[in-house]
């Protein structure tokens, strides 16, 4: 049905109630969804012509968000995951749950001052935290080394064109 304009005329309901009417469906071979959108009705119609509804979206965000764009930022995205262990816990929800501690028990530091002393709560309880290559240099190591190969071919072939043209 190449161009049908069916969809603009009635809703998936409607198609489907006049398909039982006229026997070019069973009522027994009716779709799952069928009883229950009989039974829950959607409270506004759906309708093609219908103005949608446009309430704007706010941002939801937590405390620990922060925190988390923070460690990421300076230290990456860490080690491996075990998806099969229910039980492990990241490094970075480590650190988050540590820096929450020491934020609740003392009051009077400064968020750098809970950064640094997570870090090195957890580092003394043996989890090792590396700073990402991103934080120190600025650049993530095998890009800034594909970036200086590719400025070393271009001159080295820049070279190569002045030597051949004289």
């Amino acid at each position: 049905m190449a161009g049908s304009r069916t969809h603009k005329l009635g809703t998936i309901l409607t198609r489907v109630q006049g398909l039982i009417k006229a026997d070019a469906l069973k009522y027994d071979e009716r779709p799952l969804w069928y009883d229950i959108y009989e039974a829950f009705p959607p409270i506004d119609e759906p309708n093609y012509y219908r103005v949608p509804h446009t309430a704007p979206i706010r941002n939801v965000f937590y405390p620990e968000d922060a925190i988390r764009a923070r460690f990421l930022k300076e230290f990456g995205q860490g080690g491996t995951i075990d998806l099969l262990n229910s039980q492990s816990v990241t490094n970075c929800e480590k650190f988050v749950q540590k820096y929450q501690h020491l934020e609740k028990h003392s009051a009077r530091m400064t968020e750098d001052e809970l950064f640094k002393a997570a870090e090195d709560a957890l580092s003394a309880e043996g989890v090792s935290l590396r700073r990402s290559t991103a934080a120190v240099g600025g650049l993530n190591a095998s890009f800034g080394k594909q970036t200086l190969l590719s400025e070393e071919y271009t001159d080295k072939t820049s070279i190569k064109n002045e030597n051949t043209s004289q």
